[in-house]
């Protein structure tokens, strides 16, 4: 799979506001990309979130984040790849987003 093609169309997403394309120290390269609305899930109050007593009233809304951020983000990236360069293609990529709200793409 030809990540700077993968690149192209990441870059073209609107809701991606920059993509880097770094190299792992094992040499391989892969996509960093800064969502446009970035939600980090140390700072995540979802609509639902009822924190416990030994819960942040102002973060880790970790079921909100994944409904509300994660899940959405990953199924439009996955979605548009889809499009640009096929189902099967994209299922030779590991797509996934961190608890920072950055979303990454390998080739697996």
């Amino acid at each position: 799979m030809d990540i700077h093609k993968v690149s192209m169309v990441v870059r073209g997403m609107r809701e991606i506001l920059e993509v880097n394309v770094c190299e792992s120290s094992s040499g391989k390269t892969y996509l960093d990309c800064t969502p446009r609305d970035r939600e980090r899930l140390d700072h995540f109050v979802g609509p639902n979130y009822a924190p416990g007593p030994d819960d942040d009233p102002e973060g880790w809304d970790e079921e909100g984040w994944i409904e509300y951020y994660v899940d959405p983000l990953l199924e439009r990236v996955k979605t548009v790849l889809g499009y640009e360069i096929g189902e099967e293609n994209v299922q030779k990529l590991d797509i996934d987003v961190d608890e920072k709200g950055f979303l990454t793409v390998r080739a697996r």
